[in-house]
């Protein structure tokens, strides 16, 4: 699951052609805004009375003055909204102050934003709603609790009763393979369904350094409760608890298809120990975020670490940075060993053996990697030559 964060903000002379922005409370330091493009952010309450002195017509000066700030830190905030430094915005939802778009333009001497408060009544509430109301009742979650700890108990019976045999076949791993996609889509189905109603859900297939992602993208998120946003996170871990305890229980009542279910939980368990642990880029680390309610946290604490301040921050950058290399390492040497492995078979072999899931996955991750990399240098590239040719325009 992701979810799209920022709480810094930038600068510029607004025109009258006004974007609007979306605002909401999320508790008492905590205000989400939305983009016309349907994007969300998260924000606290100095970048919020930032934008509000901005609506008020106070300059870029005067506001970076009051409020502390470095006019790269507005820059910043009016790239993450996605405007030009010559627009102007209108905020609509819970702010302090209103500013029509028809006032006169020759009082904006620095950066003027119009704003327009809207009722409770307006269409914000809807994109509260749950799919399922009854997510948000006390006996539902004692329903799930109960299930899961049946799961938790068919599991832990199982793995202490069946013997530990696992499949080698080709045509059992890509059954396993199948499995593992349909566990991959219910997990992402759990964080849907506790997620609430909104236009802005999006499904997505990508990688995350070595590892293959599909991820459902609801930035409407960032307008619940901490603990609502601590249950989206959980609900696809809970989902993975509860697909183990169902295969658990199929190997119980069948005890032949015991290689088959070991085989598929030891895979889902290491998926689900990637899924949830803080140092990747998952729902661990958006778990993390939820339950300090610390927006920006990885960016926040890569800051900290590069100023070598020594505090929480500071150490868990130290640690994803750390655990992201031993990954990368051991990716490397799972590359060396697939490709050691294949030089020494003949090619009619090699081509059989890469068919077989684990290592077409390694070869499509390669692939994907390889061409990050081109897009990237095509990139650079295409940047370093606008630079050289603003330079010449420069001299001339």
């Amino acid at each position: 699951m992701n979810r799209e964060a920022d709480r810094e903000q930038g600068e510029g002379i607004r025109n009258v052609s006004a974007h609007v922005f979306r605002i909401g409370t999320i508790h008492h330091d905590r205000f989400w805004i939305e983009r016309p493009d349907g994007r969300l952010f998260q924000i606290d309450g100095q970048a919020k009375s930032v934008l509000e002195r901005l609506a008020s017509g106070a300059s870029a000066a005067v506001v970076c003055e009051e409020s502390e700030l470095e006019l790269e830190e507005l820059a910043m905030l009016f790239q993450i909204l996605g405007i030009g430094t010559d627009e102007s915005f209108v905020l609509e939802g819970d702010v302090e102050h209103t500013v029509g778009v028809g006032d006169d333009p020759a009082n904006n001497a620095g950066m003027r934003a119009a704003v327009r408060q809207t009722s409770a009544s307006s269409g914000e509430t809807t994109e509260r709603n749950f799919v399922f109301p009854w997510l948000e009742c006390r006996s539902f979650a004692w329903v799930v609790a109960s299930f899961l700890c049946v799961a938790v108990g068919l599991l832990a019976w199982f793995t202490y009763s069946a013997p530990l045999a696992f499949v080698a076949s080709f045509s059992d791993q890509w059954i396993i393979a199948a499995a593992l996609t349909v566990a991959v889509i219910l997990h992402e189905l759990g964080h849907l369904l506790a997620m609430p109603r909104s236009g802005g859900i999006s499904v997505s297939v990508h990688w995350s350094g070595p590892l293959p992602v599909f991820s459902i993208v609801c930035n409407g998120a960032w307008k619940l409760s901490g603990p609502q946003r601590v249950r989206i996170d959980l609900a696809g871990f809970a989902t993975d608890v509860l697909v183990c305890g169902i295969a658990a229980a199929i190997g119980l009542f069948d005890s032949g298809l015991s290689p088959w279910i070991w085989t598929f939980i030891l895979v889902q368990g290491f998926r689900m120990v990637f899924a949830i642990w803080p140092l990747l880029p998952g729902d661990g680390y958006w778990l993390l975020v939820d339950l300090f309610s610390a927006p920006n946290l990885w960016m926040h604490a890569a800051d900290d670490l590069k100023r070598l301040r020594l505090n929480w921050l500071s150490l868990y950058a130290l640690l994803r940075i750390m655990f992201l290399l031993l990954l990368w390492l051991l990716y490397g040497y799972m590359l060396y060993f697939w490709i050691v492995f294949f030089l020494s078979k003949t090619w009619d072999a090699a081509l059989g053996y890469i068919l077989y899931p684990a290592p077409l996955l390694m070869l499509l991750n390669v692939l994907s990697q390889l061409y990050g990399l081109a897009a990237a240098l095509r990139r650079f590239s295409r940047k370093t030559a606008s630079q050289r040719s603003e330079e010449a325009g420069a001299l001339n």
